[in-house]
């Protein structure tokens, strides 16, 4: 009786090659580059809009502010506001609107919720020059690598 088979035990893959490891098994679902391309798209205005809106409410604050403010303190209210986007967005809800439109999501590399850390990570790397072109790159989008995170689909798997 000691070899019997535990009626309780879950069927096993009948793929070898199938991974029983929950902590990888998110790999299968990665976003594709169409799909992390919307994500860019949706996002970039998003972004410019949260920055318009940031701009709207300093100049409502300050009547006059934005029309004396130099180049440099215009840039530095548009960076603000495009790391806020993807800040609040990210860290709340681990989306972005372009993320909801394409059914994606962000998460770790080991499967679980980003860090604030991660996100921070994310965020920043974007403004590197030339970083959106690390979309056609094998190794994935650099604010993905450097932050140990991946954008996988949770709709339509």
């Amino acid at each position: 009786m000691g070899d019997a088979l535990d009626p309780y035990q879950p069927p096993a893959s009948p793929h070898p090659e199938a991974s029983t490891d929950p902590s990888v098994a998110y790999l299968a679902h990665r976003a594709g580059p169409g799909r992390r391309f919307v994500n860019f798209f949706v996002d970039y205005i998003g972004s410019i809009v949260m920055s318009v809106v940031l701009v709207g409410i300093v100049e409502t604050a300050s009547p006059g502010f934005v029309d004396s403010m130099s180049d440099m303190a215009a840039n530095l209210i548009i960076l603000f506001g495009m790391s806020a986007y993807y800040i609040l967005f990210e860290g709340l809800f681990g989306r972005t609107p372009g993320k909801w439109i394409t059914g994606t999501k962000v998460i770790s590399n080991d499967g679980g919720v980003l860090t604030i850390k991660q996100v921070v990570a994310r965020t920043a790397s974007r403004f590197v020059p030339f970083e959106p072109f690390s979309l056609f790159s094998a190794q994935g989008l650099w604010h993905d690598r450097w932050a140990s995170a991946t954008v996988v689909r949770v709709r339509g798997v």
